[in-house]
């Protein structure tokens, strides 16, 4: 009877075992950045392997790093600095060359070649090749209306930014990186400066053109707005400004130049995290994507580099697609001036705690181990006595390993705070925010700390001002008030809000059914008087959007009516759950936007939320 048991338990195991196989190999989970492949050849890849691909996108190298710590892809695209990140975290494998069908590194553009040669040859230089397998590249420039600039003028590089003759036509690119970068490269910098003077130089020279040309600050709107005459002159990737250019206007002469101080060489790669599932069916997709036609209906859909040589050569011959735009899409190599982006460990991030966090801190205990691990002789002790213990033959590298997971474990029923430490940061805190010396002291310790900090502050929102220490909520945004009672000069009108929350109350009166779910925002979205009303149909779940348009899903399918009212500008962070927990399943969510549209003094939540067309 033992033995059919074990033969029946082995038959099962082995059926999981190939049902486990066969569901990681008909599926490729694939991550990259909005608008930036042809979807049709996903379909194409789909139908030739007889399989399915998840395609997600993401908006920011910062947002894909974040989430290939938390979730599982095959493959990614990210940018060069972000690829160099990701190979330090151990968060990518290296490329297998052979495994790549068709092609090798030969096959590459020459001058994107060499700008990778000579950053892997540079002191302390990164081999881009090693960890990815390049998609597409470009170079940063300037894009201009030729009936409204003068040749003259744009010669001047990026001077021509400076220039009060085109006051109130300047859009410059809403990015710190390249803003900087765009500073760094006049001012005969490198663009991977860690010099402190040199970027407060930089910060200065750019809000001189906020103030010589009154500039705008832009990203996507540019793709429109300049092939609308909207600017005569706007900061764009090469990629961005040939589309600009093709898009036709006859009042709109676009051309782009690239100034001789030098640039932003950018190049984006395909990369396979260590978390890969699939990585036969990622190497596959590589495969595809570097194809011949594939490569070249890609480039044309995107309208950036392919770095395909016999692709990115045959796209600007006569009669294909880019032979008007040759001048652009033909991207050169200004060697010794221009660069590519470099990973830098050395930051510190701030974050303002305004004693309003979810957890409480552990006192004496907390801060005690605080100071101990930001002494000088305990942080050199730590780094001698691992790097002794690593020399050990055999014993020493697992001997480590054993012991930090051990420290870790003490760490996190001690410290709760060590989160952030999980996602890469050394963590100091919490430290008094209104103690500046406290505060100087953790900053001239940030700096001697190698990798990312962060440094925990606590504050109290209204310090020094009783009435707003005791009603923060009610000073978070105020008009004109009388110093003395904190009251409004002016009486509050009926605003939309309160309107939106009487209503609600109102109507829960008569239907049990209705809930309301907010993401720690009962006063500022009207939800006061419900909550007050109805304590049993409030459910305030944090700061935690995400989570509040799931709840609502959840809610909704079993018969609930779940109204859920939040801000514009953070809806953003729940778009996946509007539309794959409600949209896709056409569920029954009452999705209420806060401070969209013309609202008064809540004004500039406008703009992000009309640009990404919420609701």
């Amino acid at each position: 009877m033992k033995k059919i048991n074990i033969l029946i338990l082995s038959f099962l195991m082995l059926l999981t075992l190939n049902s486990c196989e066969k569901s990681s190999g008909d599926s490729l989970n694939i991550y990259n950045v909005g608008e930036y492949l042809d979807l049709d050849l996903i379909d194409e890849f789909e139908q030739e392997y007889g399989v399915s691909v998840n395609y997600t996108t993401f908006d920011s190298n910062e947002t894909a790093i974040t989430k290939m710590q938390s979730d599982s892809y095959d493959l990614v695209v990210l940018s060069d600095y972000a690829v160099e990140q990701a190979s330090v975290n151990d968060m990518i494998k290296p490329i297998d060359w052979s495994r790549i069908e068709g092609f090798n590194q030969n096959m590459l553009v020459s001058s994107l070649y060499g700008i990778l040669n000579d950053l892997k040859e540079e002191e302390n230089g990164f081999d881009f090749l090693k960890y990815s397998v390049p998609y597409f590249f470009g170079k940063v420039g300037i894009c201009y209306d030729k009936n409204k600039v003068s040749e003259e003028d744009i010669l001047e590089g990026f001077k021509i930014l400076h220039n009060e003759k085109y006051d109130g036509q300047v859009a410059y690119y809403d990015s710190s990186r390249d803003g900087f970068m765009v500073a760094y490269k006049e001012l005969g910098y490198s663009m991977n400066t860690t010099s402190l003077s040199e970027t407060e130089e930089a910060f200065s020279w750019i809000k001189e053109i906020r103030k010589t040309v009154n500039c705008a600050f832009k990203t996507d709107e540019l793709l429109s707005e300049m092939p609308d005459g909207k600017y005569a002159i706007s900061l764009m990737y090469s990629g961005d400004a040939i589309y600009s250019m093709m898009e036709e206007n006859d009042d709109v002469d676009l051309d782009f130049y690239v100034p001789d101080c030098g640039t932003n060489f950018f190049c984006d790669g395909m990369v396979i995290p260590s978390t890969v599932k699939n990585e036969d069916l990622a190497y596959k997709f590589i495969s595809f994507m570097l194809r011949h036609d594939n490569a070249k209906a890609n480039s044309i859909y995107v309208g950036y580099s392919s770095p395909i040589e016999s692709v990115y050569n045959e796209l600007v011959m006569p009669g294909e697609e880019f032979e008007d735009y040759k001048d652009y899409y033909i991207v050169n190599y200004n060697k010794g001036l221009d660069e590519i982006y470099r990973f830098n460990p050395q930051m510190t991030v701030i974050l303002n705690d305004n004693e309003m966090s979810i957890s409480k801190n552990i006192g004496g205990v907390n801060m005690l181990l605080s100071k101990l691990r930001t002494k000088k002789t305990y942080t050199k002790s730590n780094v001698s006595m691992k790097n002794i213990i690593n020399k050990v033959p055999i014993i020493g590298q697992p001997f480590v390993k054993i012991v930090q997971r051990l420290k870790r474990s003490i760490k996190q029923l001690i410290i709760p705070k060590m989160f952030f430490e999980d996602i890469g940061f050394r963590y100091l805190g919490p430290v008094d925010g209104h103690n500046i010396e406290e505060l100087e002291r953790m900053l001239n310790i940030s700096k001697q700390l190698e990798g990312p900090v962060l440094i925990h502050v606590l504050t109290k929102k209204g310090k020094g001002y009783k009435i707003a220490e005791e009603n923060p909520d009610k000073f978070h945004a105020t008009g004109p008030f009388e110093i003395e009672t904190g009251k409004p000069k002016k009486e509050k009108s009926k605003d939309y809000s309160k309107v939106f929350g009487d209503k609600l109350v109102e109507l829960a009166k008569k239907n049990d059914k209705i809930v309301a779910i907010t993401a720690s925002m009962k006063d500022g979205t009207g939800l006061t008087k419900f909550a007050k009303e109805f304590p049993d149909r409030f459910f305030d779940i944090g700061i935690a959007e995400q989570h509040a348009l799931g709840l609502a899903a959840g809610m909704a399918k079993e018969g609930v009516i779940p109204v859920v009212p939040i801000y514009s500008s953070f809806y953003q962070r729940a778009y996946d759950q509007v539309i794959h927990d409600i949209a896709i399943q056409n569920l029954p969510v009452i999705m209420c936007v806060d401070r969209a549209g013309v609202v008064g003094a809540d004004r500039r939540n406008t703009s992000r939320s009309s640009r990404y067309g919420v609701f």
